[in-house]
């Protein structure tokens, strides 16, 4: 998805949450999905500043202000942002290209079935954004398997026959952009999301922040 395609989104989102199997799959997600995701990053769960990029639903940022976070989202999609704007303390629709924050305004920055929707370079403008205004970032994307093929497709279709894009890139194609970036501590891998639907997840520290005072600074 680039985003001259944003009008075409906004008609597949709106359309595809009115689907009987999309209902279903939020529904796990949100029950028992993003607390998985989060368990396989360490320091995850304590407090500090959060934003989450692309937020959409944000559930994920839902369940980090829940454990005392101070969490902003950001999307690009108005109606999506108004919708879910609760869930949050503050939610703001902009570019993810040229976040509206001054450098290192967050300890975290996540991102969640994001980067999958764009091509590389694009990816690595998003993680170079994500640099410039958080401390230690975090992606999660679907893996590349035919599991996850065969639901995009069924997505799609629910979601009023709109194919949107969606890459299919291994861990350790994004884990090298990010060590070009000159992220520090990069770790990626593997987490069990339900079935045998897996997630990737990868993470980083920016340039300027030292991973030994990590755990203290995020709180």
């Amino acid at each position: 998805m680039n985003f001259e395609k944003k009008d075409n989104w906004s008609f597949y989102w709106s359309s595809m949450q009115r689907s009987f199997i999309e209902r279903k799959i939020q529904t796990y997600k949100a029950k028992n999905g993003y607390a998985k995701l989060l368990q396989v990053i360490p320091g995850i769960e304590l407090n500090g500043r959060v934003l989450e990029i692309g937020a959409g639903k944000a559930s994920i940022s839902q369940i980090l202000r829940d454990r005392g976070c101070h969490v902003t989202a950001i999307d690009l999609d108005y109606n999506i942002a108004k919708t879910n704007c609760d869930k949050v303390d503050s939610y703001i629709v902009g570019n993810m290209l040229n976040l509206p924050f001054k450098n290192d305004s967050f300890n975290l920055v996540i991102s969640c079935g994001l980067i999958e929707h764009f091509t590389l370079d694009i990816v690595q403008e998003i993680f170079l954004e994500c640099k410039r205004v958080g401390r230690f970032v975090v992606a999660w994307f679907p893996s590349c398997g035919m599991a996850w093929k065969v639901m995009w497709n069924a997505r799609n279709l629910s979601g009023g026959n709109i194919v949107t894009e969606a890459y299919t890139y291994k861990r350790e194609v994004i884990e090298n952009i990010l060590i070009s970036l000159g992220f520090h501590n990069v770790r990626s891998g593997s987490v069990l999301f339900g079935g045998f639907f897996t997630y990737l997840y990868i993470y980083g520290l920016s340039p300027a922040f030292s991973a030994d005072n990590l755990a203290k600074d995020i709180q």
